[in-house]
């Protein structure tokens, strides 16, 4: 296995390998993507996203919600 480097843009989900690589390269293979930070990645990071306090200030509302009782839990089991 031997690793080649390139920058490109995703463009619908589609990865383009410039074609100098495409005679060389097994079309099996692994892909590692390093994407530059971006305002989503830190925004959903868990060190400065904490979903649990965000719900308990927020909490969501479900018509017709039932917790489920704990002997359904283990019914389930």
């Amino acid at each position: 296995m031997y690793a080649v480097e390139f920058q490109t843009k995703i463009t619908d989900g589609m990865i383009q390998v410039p074609e100098i690589f495409k005679k060389t390269i097994n079309p099996h293979v692994r892909v590692i993507l390093l994407a530059e930070d971006s305002i989503h990645t830190e925004e959903f990071s868990l060190e400065s996203h904490d979903i649990i306090d965000e719900l308990m200030a927020s909490p969501l509302k479900i018509n017709d919600f039932r917790p489920i009782k704990r002997e359904d839990i283990y019914d389930r089991i």
